[in-house]
């Protein structure tokens, strides 16, 4: 878990910040830190892919292969959070 997440978590989640912390900010708040995360994400990957790979060809085309699946679950992701969160 990274700083971010842990800071979100106790902004957006416990009884203090459910009774004084309105919905709609806890909601940017998650988004804020999500996103975040994932804009960090295809930087750190190639970098890895980078140092291990035997070529940079392979190292990008791996990358680019796992950048879309995770793009695709997280897209799958959102759809099903969206779908099954009650409206408050």
């Amino acid at each position: 878990m990274s700083v971010d997440e842990m800071e979100c978590s106790s902004a957006i989640g416990g009884k203090y910040a459910h009774q004084h912390v309105p919905v709609n900010l806890r909601r940017i708040i998650a988004a804020e830190s999500a996103s975040n995360d994932g804009l960090a994400y295809p930087f750190l990957s190639i970098s890895i892919y980078l140092t291990v790979e035997a070529s940079k060809r392979e190292a990008f085309g791996k990358w680019f292969l796992v950048g879309w699946l995770c793009k695709f679950s997280n897209l799958l992701s959102m759809i099903h959070f969206e779908l099954t969160l009650p409206l408050s």
